[in-house]
């Protein structure tokens, strides 16, 4: 889907694609969004998606 939709849509309309790699979403739930945290990361996905789209803009934030 990200392949096939979202990221031709993207560069359609100009716009960058946002990731947050390495953050790990609600691992204390009762602080609802303060209850995330950060765990390990692994760029090379996000620069192979840059060789793939050289058409498109990423926004990264990286967490380490």
């Amino acid at each position: 889907m990200l392949e096939k939709v979202v990221l031709p849509v993207c560069a359609e309309r100009g716009l960058p694609f946002a990731m947050m790699i390495g953050s790990v979403l609600r691992v204390n739930p009762g602080l609802r969004e303060g209850g995330d945290m950060c765990g390990k990361s692994d760029i090379k996905s996000v620069v192979n998606l840059c060789a793939q789209f050289p058409q498109n803009k990423f926004f990264v934030t990286n967490a380490r």
